[in-house]
């Protein structure tokens, strides 16, 4: 097996150069895109995408909007833009999945975080055109009564701040939660419990900073959306969405809510299945969790090729 690193730029829907990052195998099976998290790097999946490799998968992984290269300046950092911005970042997704595509093989995705919320919208939009989705600690349901006073304090904050207004309160409060149920923690001990890893990522200066009250609010509107009854017609029945959660994860609120997660999928009669690895964290991958969660992945994507519709080759 021979894999090549390479970076690329693609052209999104709107104009925005999309970097890009993919490592092909000269004898591929399947291809995988990974779809990184809101306090995330790309570069820290590359090992994985080595992994993926081995299993005899091309991966790739870009720049989501307002991080790393996707950025020319400081002021689009963590921002995803005025007009339409969650919409063009699942569009993003898609303008690299259809770049995957014409390989002709087997395609999956991976979301982590507020990448598994993209591919959540990217299902309603464009499910019909991937064979799998995995994902990882995806957002939990969010109740009426909570969303409202989440949108009015956002909407108070961009009516007397702007849209670029970045709350350093409400970064905190984030990860503040995130880490609440460790006894010792630090910004990103949720992420794992190996202290090298942990290290490695407080380190990364891709790693830090403060989200726009536009961003907030974009994830906001696009829970409503994803968790709306209505709009689940959209996504193909047949779909895998393999829904996966560590038994320690903040991210996702929990293996409660992510059972209700599924529960709701499942009933809208759609093919979605939680897989809860014990011990696990927020990044499975990085962790004393990362065999078994190689295993899963790979379980997955043999499972679902061996039972690969025929309507998705008319598809492609």
């Amino acid at each position: 097996m021979f894999n090549i690193m390479e970076t690329l730029f693609l052209e999104g829907t709107d104009g925005h150069k999309i970097p890009v990052y993919c490592s092909r195998i000269d004898d591929e099976k399947f291809t995988v895109q990974i779809v990184h998290g809101l306090f995330d790097s790309s570069d820290r999946y590359f090992d994985l995408m080595e992994d993926l490799n081995k299993m005899g998968a091309s991966a790739a992984i870009m720049d989501m909007r307002g991080h790393k290269r996707a950025i020319e300046n400081a002021s689009e950092s963590l921002y995803l833009g005025e007009f339409n911005g969650w919409n063009n970042a699942t569009d993003d997704i898609h303008v690299l999945n259809s770049y995957l595509r014409q390989r002709n093989k087997p395609n999956f995705l991976i979301g982590n975080g507020i990448g598994s919320d993209l591919l959540r919208t990217y299902a309603l939009k464009y499910g019909h055109e991937t064979d799998g989705i995995v994902l990882v600690s995806a957002g939990k349901y969010i109740g009426t009564v909570r969303y409202n006073i989440y949108s009015q304090i956002l909407s108070f904050l961009i009516s007397n701040k702007g849209e670029t207004y970045r709350s350093k309160k409400i970064a905190d409060k984030a990860l503040k939660d995130l880490n609440k149920p460790f006894i010792k923690n630090s910004m990103f001990s949720y992420m794992t419990s190996d202290l090298y890893e942990e290290e490695k990522i407080n380190k990364n200066p891709f790693m830090k900073g403060v989200p726009t009250v536009e961003m907030w609010r974009s994830i906001l509107f696009a829970k409503k959306k994803i968790q709306d009854e209505n709009a689940q017609k959209y996504i193909p029945d047949e779909l895998p969405l393999l829904f996966v959660v560590g038994e320690k994860d903040s991210v996702g609120g929990g293996i409660k809510k992510q059972e209700a997660l599924v529960d709701f999928y499942t009933s809208m009669g759609k093919n979605a299945e939680l897989k809860i690895i014990k011990d696990g964290r927020f990044d499975l991958y990085h962790d004393k969790t990362k065999e078994i969660y190689l295993e899963m992945l790979r379980d997955f994507f043999d499972t679902t090729i061996l039972q690969r519709q025929p309507y998705k080759n008319s598809q492609r």
